[in-house]
């Protein structure tokens, strides 16, 4: 019996976060990475990449693996170099080699921007772009290494624009103390950057470059780690809508300077709110690590000392970067450690922020191990704030006509306008909506912001209304040799079959309940269908078989009161069979039918020979032969006269003497003959006797 089931909940309507989750994927370290698909995240296993700093890696806004890189290679979802993906300008031991940035509008295009490390004489900012149509969906590197800058230093980050749609990349030059801000578009790159020069210079040895850049997740701070002899960290106010930056304040809270070149800062991040700074600092004439916290809410470097508290100071490991991960936390890595420090509370001052400093397992490996570097991302990808508008449909019942909406975010609007795919809008923020019908609608939310950008940002998502939950119809009763498929087709679903599989069609070959759930847009609807597989009549009227002249034999095909059909007409049980053929039956039962084939062939038969003929022309007897067709491998027919000539001779058992030798009529008389053959079985068989010809 036809069953359906309705997944019907009654929800409460939330303001409604939708994390992107490009930062979902880690890889790091010696063949290290992690996943925050699960909390607290997870190892994973398969890496082939080795940095003993910078790296990158990048997954689509649902937490699919793309690609990840260590500034030099480029390594694809399954792990494998990604074609063209070598020979990048990065390096390994740069602290940041490479950021990757989507393409605006595109959902296909990234960059790569690299960066090589300070003891190159080449090591400047460039960029690649991948193709993530290309390779089956496996990504190909279709430009590489195109220069920006000469003279950056081994550090690089991205923010996106304050019209949450565009991005920034920013950079430093060496010698100049000149940043390089450039700007990301649907069109692409923009030639020039915008370029801010008053700010703290890094000059001297090339070590003085060593140290990460980081924006604040909400894009409006940049700091900068400026390691060894600078031993600085510059703290800049950025305009996300110009990508200019100002106001440079400079402090060391690690108190190492020179003559002691032997201590450098060298990661940072911000905290999620943007209100503090974490530092990593390595004092590595007395072996220790220490990671600082300072508060950066003014711009004023005396007050932020006196905001700096000590979190961590370690002599087991040199200690790295600082990460901010999609959960919120921070992470630290550490020099060849097999785990990560995790500041779980990093809003909070002081001990407050609860750091742990063996606070998460990168897994088992003698081979996996963290080193210097965690991936760097667009900071905004880990602030919700900073995302494009979006919205959702409310959890519920497909096949309710009254759908709920949400958007991604509440804040940066003017004004906005629902349209409802039907002739009908609203202007309400979160509206209920009732279809008169079901089907498929195109829902389009037109956003009026209040920022920067003074454009609105349009979003449309295809929503169904199901027309019943009778998804998978009638129950299904057919004959098992009939190919059955259970098909649901709902455009941007995802389904789960109570098989397992994700298809939109499945087959469905044995016999029971079949279910599945559909999910589109925040909708669920499920439905099950019965399916009957009656078995056919296994039909079998035996093996392929041999007989012989006069003879015959019996086939049954079986099943008592059924209906029967051979090839020869014939509709009964039975078929008695004379003569060599191919034949076939089908028999129907119970509205299933089966079949059989067989076949029939001469056997070795005993060879029948008349003793005489009589050739005269009047039809009867005029030619001398075997009787009987039988099976043979080889054959050899021979005809003898008195003195032992042969007048007749074949080596086919068909043929036939007509009692003539070279055209001529041959006397009456007695003449030998022999037959010499190979059976069917491959055994030497010969017959001889005497044949009267008579006149």
């Amino acid at each position: 019996m036809k069953r359906a089931t309705l997944i019907s909940v009654l929800y409460c309507l939330p303001i409604l976060v939708m994390a992107q989750k490009e930062t979902n994927n880690w890889y790091f370290g010696r063949f290290a990475g992690i996943s925050f698909d699960q909390s607290p995240p997870t190892p994973i296993g398969g890496s082939f990449m080795v940095t003993e700093e910078g790296c990158a890696s990048i997954s689509d806004r649902n937490g699919n693996m793309l690609f990840y890189t260590n500034g030099l290679v480029v390594f694809n979802a399954q792990n494998l170099l990604m074609k063209n993906g070598t020979n990048l300008a990065g390096d390994r031991s740069s602290t940041q080699n490479a950021v990757i940035v989507p393409q605006p509008g595109n959902d296909s295009m990234y960059y790569i921007f690299t960066v090589g490390a300070e003891y190159q004489a080449d090591n400047g900012l460039r960029y690649s772009i991948v193709n993530m149509n290309r390779e089956d969906g496996l990504g190909e590197v279709v430009a590489a290494n195109i220069p920006l800058c000469t003279d950056c230093m081994e550090k690089v980050a991205a923010v996106r624009h304050c019209n949450k749609r565009d991005f920034w990349i920013v950079s430093q030059r060496f010698n100049s103390g000149g940043y390089q801000v450039y700007g990301l578009k649907a069109t692409g790159l923009l030639p020039q950057p915008v370029i801010s020069n008053n700010t703290f210079p890094v000059t001297g040895q090339t070590l003085n470059t060593i140290g990460a850049i980081k924006f604040s997740s909400d894009g409006r701070k940049l700091a900068v780690a400026h390691g060894y002899h600078a031993n600085r960290i510059e703290l800049l106010d950025f305009d996300h809508s110009t990508g200019v930056l100002s106001n440079s304040v400079t402090f060391n809270p690690s108190g190492l300077t020179d003559p002691n070149p032997s201590g450098s800062l060298y990661g940072l991040e911000f905290s999620p709110d943007s209100k503090f700074l974490y530092i990593t600092a390595n004092d590595f004439n007395n072996d220790t690590a220490f990671l600082y916290q300072v508060e950066v809410s003014t711009a004023n470097a005396a007050a932020i000392l006196a905001s700096r508290k000590t979190i961590s100071t370690t002599i087991v490991n040199s200690i790295g970067n600082v990460q901010a991960g999609p959960d919120q936390k921070l992470y630290v890595t550490y020099f060849n450690a097999a785990f990560l420090g995790v500041i779980n509370n990093p809003n909070v001052s002081g001990a407050g922020c609860n750091y742990v400093q063996q606070g998460l397992s990168i897994g088992p490996g003698n081979n996996r191990s963290t080193q210097g570097g965690l991936p760097t991302f667009v900071a905004s990808f880990l602030n919700p704030e900073s995302q494009p508008f979006d919205f959702s449909r409310l959890p519920g019942d497909c096949s309710n006509r009254t759908v709920g909406f949400v958007l991604s975010r509440q804040t940066g609007i003017d004004s906005l306008l629902w349209n409802f795919g039907d002739g009908q809008q609203s202007k309400v923020l979160a509206p209920f909506h009732t279809y008169s019908t079901g089907g498929f609608f195109d829902v389009q939310l037109i956003v009026y912001k209040v920022d920067c950008s003074g454009q609105n940002d349009t979003v449309v998502h295809r929503i169904w209304i199901a027309p019943s939950a009778n998804l998978l119809g009638a129950d299904v009763d057919v004959c098992f040799t009939q190919k059955v498929q259970l098909s649901v087709a709902v455009s941007d679903a995802s389904y789960l079959w109570n098989t397992g599989s994700t298809a939109a069609t499945i087959p469905a070959d044995t016999s029971g309940l079949y279910w599945v759930r559909v999910k589109q847009y925040g909708c669920t609807v499920s439905d099950s269908v019965n399916v009957l597989l009656r078995p056919a009549p296994a039909v079998d009227i035996g093996a392929d078989t041999a007989i012989c002249l006069q003879q015959s034999v019996v086939f049954d095909a079986g099943y008592p009161g059924s209906l029967y059909a051979w090839s020869t007409g014939a509709t009964t049980r039975q078929l008695t069979v004379t003569k060599p053929g191919t034949y076939r039956v089908a028999v129907t039962q119970n509205g299933c039918t089966g079949r059989d084939t067989v076949v029939v062939g001469w056997g070795d038969c005993e060879l029948l020979i008349p003793g005489g003929f009589t050739p005269n022309g009047d039809g009867r007897n005029d030619l001398f032969g075997l009787l009987n067709p039988f099976s043979y491998q080889s054959f050899s027919f021979a005809i003898f006269d008195r003195w032992g000539q042969v007048v007749f001779s074949s080596r086919d058992a068909a043929d036939k003497w007509d009692g003539r030798y070279k055209g001529l009529d041959l006397p009456g008389g007695a003449y030998p003959w022999l037959i010499r053959y190979v059976n069917k079985d491959g055994l030497s068989k010969m017959a001889k006797g005497i044949v009267i010809l008579v006149r």
